[in-house]
């Protein structure tokens, strides 16, 4: 997602949120699960060259095209 690219841009600087799903409260179990999503693609060719510090926090970061970047992280959440 955006954020795991922008985190790598910022060197680490910014983390990206963790997503997570809860479950319903146990006293309302039947309350609906709501979810506000919005897709954003980035252009597949734009290299993300990551910052150095002192504003990145991690040097020798190397830089990636947001296609490898979104594959690599899409490879790793594929399952089998």
């Amino acid at each position: 997602n955006i954020g795991d690219l922008l985190e790598y841009w910022s060197g680490r600087r910014w983390p990206s949120g963790r997503h997570r799903v809860l479950p319903p409260q146990p006293h309302a179990p039947e309350e609906d699960l709501v979810s506000l999503i919005y897709f954003y693609e980035a252009n597949h060719d734009a290299l993300v060259t990551p910052l150095d510090p002192p504003i990145g926090r991690v040097a020798g970061l190397v830089p990636v095209t947001t296609s490898d970047f979104i594959k690599e992280r899409l490879d790793a959440i594929t399952v089998g």
